[in-house]
């Protein structure tokens, strides 16, 4: 079996996980249906966001951002996330090259950068890791995608971190073109991607 297969499979099984309704439920606020504006499957909202704020989240010209906020520990919906999106670029072919995957931690207190390095590279070898210096620096960052977490230490020791599981697509202008709830087929991802590339 193939990494890509193996990551299909995975992909697929892990999208019945009953907890993720709680996750997605902290996402996608009112948009409209892409379809009528621009043949894309993700959603568009009325109001583009404009993240341009931070450079590090804006690709070059000709070339398309994809950030995900997540985290290294997340048993599910993050490297099931990451695992489609693989797939949808390397669907792409050659225009796959022109998308840079960058990740966001939620929880860098307990991804170092190192951590968050390796796991991003795991999915993509050029992706960009990200890890706040603190809280108000990832507070802003998620503000500009109105994005949002929380992380719960309980007393056995035990941390449940709670994140917005919407992946953002960033044209060069620093302009959220679309975006995927959780459980958006890497087959939609790659259609919306290669829309956006031509």
């Amino acid at each position: 079996m193939t990494l890509r297969s193996a990551m299909r499979r995975s992909a697929r099984a892990s999208r019945s996980i009953a907890a993720i309704a709680a996750v997605v439920a902290l996402g996608l606020t009112a948009t409209s249906c892409a379809e009528e504006t621009e043949g894309l499957r993700g959603a568009v909202r009325d109001l583009a966001l404009e993240v341009g704020a931070d450079p590090r989240v804006v690709p070059a010209d000709g070339r398309l951002s994809v950030v995900y906020f997540g985290y290294t520990f997340c048993p599910d919906v993050c490297p099931t996330t990451l695992a489609d999106l693989r797939v949808a670029i390397d669907d792409l072919g050659e225009d796959g090259a022109r998308v840079d995957l960058i990740m966001v931690t939620v929880d860098p207190e307990r991804d170092t950068l190192d951590v968050l390095e390796r796991f991003v590279a795991f999915f993509d070898p050029d992706g960009v890791a990200i890890r706040p210096a603190d809280d108000a620096e990832l507070t802003r960052l998620q503000g500009l995608f109105l994005a949002s977490s929380q992380i719960e230490k309980r007393a056995d020791g035990t941390v449940v971190v709670a994140h917005t599981a919407t992946t953002y697509v960033v044209d060069a202008t620093g302009r959220v073109r679309v975006e995927w709830p959780f459980g958006v087929p890497s087959q939609d991802m790659a259609h919306d991607l290669e829309v956006l590339l031509s």
